[in-house]
């Protein structure tokens, strides 16, 4: 695996982010809500085609809290997966994907 998409460190604040260092020394830095309108799970990615929208807000129609992380956990050593406070456990987002996101949303 390329340093580029190797994390070095991981900080998650369950109410506000998920930032990475990458072992390349590269910092990306993602907001909570952000992260969860780009879930990258099959059902996700299917509402937001069905919507053709990029970015979707996929939250349960009576949810009405803050949206928060509940967990975050390494998958092996390509991902991590999201658990969020809506009950919405499905995304893995790999790290090719968040340096990716990252790298497009700093131009």
């Amino acid at each position: 695996m390329e340093a580029s998409v190797i994390p070095a460190k991981v900080d998650v604040k369950k109410d506000k982010s998920l930032t990475i260092v990458w072992a390349d020394g590269v910092t990306s830095s993602f907001d909570l809500a952000m992260l969860r309108c780009v879930c990258p799970c099959a059902k996700c990615k299917e509402e937001r085609t069905q919507s053709k929208k990029s970015l979707l807000r996929v939250l349960p129609g009576n949810y009405t809290d803050d949206l928060k992380l509940a967990a975050a956990e390494l998958v092996g050593n390509y991902a991590i997966r999201l658990i969020w406070t809506d009950g919405h456990d499905l995304g893995i987002y790999s790290f090719v994907f968040l340096r990716e996101l990252g790298e497009r949303m700093a131009k």
